[in-house]
């Protein structure tokens, strides 16, 4: 980085930083009249214990696509012709 960068780069970084942390305000604010945000914050923050989960079927009634290979041995002399 740029020495002369480096005063915007900091200010940027903490605008950034402040911004995220009204969001985080907004989205605890809505916590008592939106269960949503809650919801939404639980599956984030703990999501080992609140993460939606799916079940994902993977059965198929097609059949496999079957691949052969067919390799054949060329000598130098039947290379050349």
């Amino acid at each position: 980085m740029y020495p002369e960068h480096a005063a915007f780069h900091e200010a940027y970084r903490k605008a950034e930083a402040t911004a995220e942390d009204k969001a985080i305000e907004a989205i605890r604010a809505a916590f008592t009249d939106d269960w949503r945000a809650t919801m939404t914050h639980l599956e984030r923050r703990y999501p080992h214990r609140w993460a939606k989960r799916q079940n994902l079927d993977v059965t198929s009634q097609v059949q496999p696509i079957r691949t052969i290979m067919v390799v054949r041995t060329v000598s130098a002399e039947e290379d050349e012709k």
